[in-house]
């Protein structure tokens, strides 16, 4: 026992605290040795006494019988290793999806000067979830923004950002509500200002046109989607198409 108390009351203040308490434990400690029960019992109940005194004049915490009395510091250092207070956090590359679309949508409403009002952010969410595609139009059909989403949580978004929430706290507190929220990741961008669009296959040629909202009618051969893409870049991918020398 006095092992624990020195131990728990290590970051307490004042050597005095120390031996104060020492000697109780120390003193319980023989009288158990001597096989006399009613004076362990009374002495450790002194101990706990002094616990319970000690730690209110510190303003420490005293928890019935088991005492803990920590410093800043040590409180400091249990909030930083206690996963029950970090979890629930995004990590890093976490929710990519949810984090990029919902902050540039709240730049937006900034820059048109919406009203923050959970109502016209709503409004503003629906509207622009109206031009989405891919993994962001998935989004906004999770939580509720499309014509056809089968659940709807969307003030889950606009009040916490009428308040101006962080995005990355909504995005973790979407994620408590449907979990593909946070499964959403970008496809990796082909960078065709250096790629050989002749090597690429023709899932990879169409999706180029897709993410450019366009379709190729009637393109068969992979030659057909190749001439496609490179008609429509210039209007899409304009420093890709200044930097090619293929086209």
């Amino acid at each position: 026992m006095g092992l624990f108390i020195r131990a728990v009351l290590l970051p307490c203040r004042g050597s005095e605290v120390l031996n104060e308490i020492t000697a109780f434990s120390e003193g319980a400690c023989e009288s158990r040795t001597a096989k006399k029960p009613s004076t362990t019992y009374r002495q450790e109940e002194q101990a706990h006494a002094v616990f319970f005194r000690i730690c209110v004049k510190y303003s420490k915490i005293y928890f019935g019988r088991e005492m803990l009395c920590l410093s800043g510091l040590s409180v400091a250092i249990a909030f930083v290793f206690t996963p029950s207070i970090v979890n629930g956090a995004l990590k890093d590359g976490e929710c990519e999806v949810c984090v990029t679309f919902l902050g540039r949508f709240y730049q937006s409403l900034k820059d048109n000067d919406v009203k923050f009002t959970s109502q016209d952010i709503e409004k503003a969410l629906v509207k622009t979830c109206k031009d989405t595609k891919g993994k962001e139009n998935r989004l906004c059909y999770y939580i509720g923004a499309t014509s056809d989403a089968a659940t709807k949580i969307v003030n889950e978004v606009s009040i916490p950002l009428s308040s101006h929430i962080p995005v990355v706290k909504i995005c973790e507190k979407l994620k408590k509500k449907d979990g593909q929220i946070c499964e959403l990741k970008y496809d990796k961008q082909v960078d065709l200002s250096t790629v050989d669009v002749k090597k690429l296959k023709v899932k990879e040629l169409k999706k180029i046109l897709e993410e450019w909202g366009e379709s190729c009618k009637g393109c068969v051969e992979k030659s057909d989607f190749i001439r496609k893409i490179n008609e429509l870049m210039p209007k899409y991918a304009p420093s890709a198409a200044k930097a090619r020398t293929d086209l």
